[in-house]
């Protein structure tokens, strides 16, 4: 494995060990050519901040949970998610905001509790009458999550979400139905990886996307850090990510370790994110786990949450040396 350029001026003996790691690496773990573009931070584009139209609106629902008369459906766009609104148990149902006046839509923001909705649509309508599907939620990733759905829409005065299926036996509830005017502001892209790594690069191999049938795949002493991995991302994600044996395929992550005591640092490791998948390679089961760590880090903020958010957990191409 040919090493990247340095992207920061350090002694000869961390080059020659870093030289040393590189070249006992699995052939798998191809690098870059030195031609590849180094990660920058491009300036963010000008923006506002969007205004959750929803707090001005007006909230209808089918009903509201006997149980619990305080559940009103305001209690979902009263911009505080210690409240909500709930129903009482029964298929299908529906919930509505009217917006105090029509306007360009960019965004929702559904905030499901534990009664969240298995299966639903996601409307918008001008007149209240005429409605239009913008997103069909078919099975959705278990209750207590976060769904960000993008409309793009002009002239919208209602957004209505159709319960078809309820998630558990007990009835609908949201803490939080937001209606956004414009998308959110861009922030800078950078690699905010704590500590630094010695060398990072962009890569054209294409992008990886974690998906529901995404595998982790590790033997020996690789398991450790590829438990540690799935630990973590099984909360956010609400994927299975079984730690496996086996060959990876191009939605799988693999770590491996290959032993060699010539590498002046054990807790050096690669990371190789491509269409092919996402790889990390280390000399010790140490390594392993600083590159998890870094691995972890490259998904967007969402990978910490401890509770299911719905989104595209999706890595451009990368090679980091550490």
């Amino acid at each position: 494995m040919k090493a990247l350029k340095r992207t920061t001026t350090a002694g000869l003996a961390c080059a020659a060990a870093l030289s040393l790691f590189a070249a006992v690496l699995p052939t798998a773990f191809t690098a870059p050519s030195a031609q590849a573009a180094p990660i920058v931070v491009p300036t963010p584009s000008p923006t506002t901040t969007p205004t959750n139209l929803a707090k001005t609106g007006t909230a209808t629902a089918h009903g509201v949970e006997a149980a619990l008369p305080g559940n009103v459906p305001a209690n979902a766009i009263d911009g505080n998610t210690g409240t909500r609104w709930s129903s009482s148990a029964g298929d299908p149902g529906w919930f509505q905001v009217q917006l105090a006046a029509a306007g360009p839509v960019d965004h929702v923001v559904i905030q499901w509790p534990a009664g969240a909705a298995r299966n639903y649509t996601l409307q918008t309508s001008a007149d209240g009458n005429t409605w239009t599907d913008v997103k069909v939620m078919t099975s959705g990733v278990g209750p207590s999550r976060t769904d960000e759905i993008y409309l793009g829409s002009a002239n919208v005065k209602f957004v209505r979400a159709l319960l078809a299926k309820q998630w558990a036996t007990f009835g609908y509830s949201i803490s939080e139905f937001e209606i956004y005017d414009k998308p959110q502001p861009v922030v800078p892209e950078k690699l905010s990886l704590v500590p630094l790594p010695v060398e990072s690069a962009k890569t054209d191999g294409g992008t990886f996307q974690l998906t529901p049938s995404s595998r982790i795949i590790a033997t020996g002493e690789a398991q450790a850090a590829a438990n540690y991995f799935a630990q973590k991302a099984r909360k956010s994600t609400g994927f299975k990510l079984p730690v496996t044996s086996g060959k990876a395929t191009a939605n799988d992550i693999s770590f491996t370790v290959a032993a060699d005591s010539s590498v002046a640092k054990p807790e050096s490791y690669t990371v190789q994110v491509d269409a092919l998948g996402a790889k990390i390679a280390a000399n010790t089961s140490a390594g392993a786990l600083n590159g998890a760590q870094t691995l972890r880090q490259l998904f967007p903020q969402w990978i910490e949450s401890d509770h299911v958010i719905n989104t595209s957990w999706t890595l451009d191409g990368v090679m980091i040396n550490d």
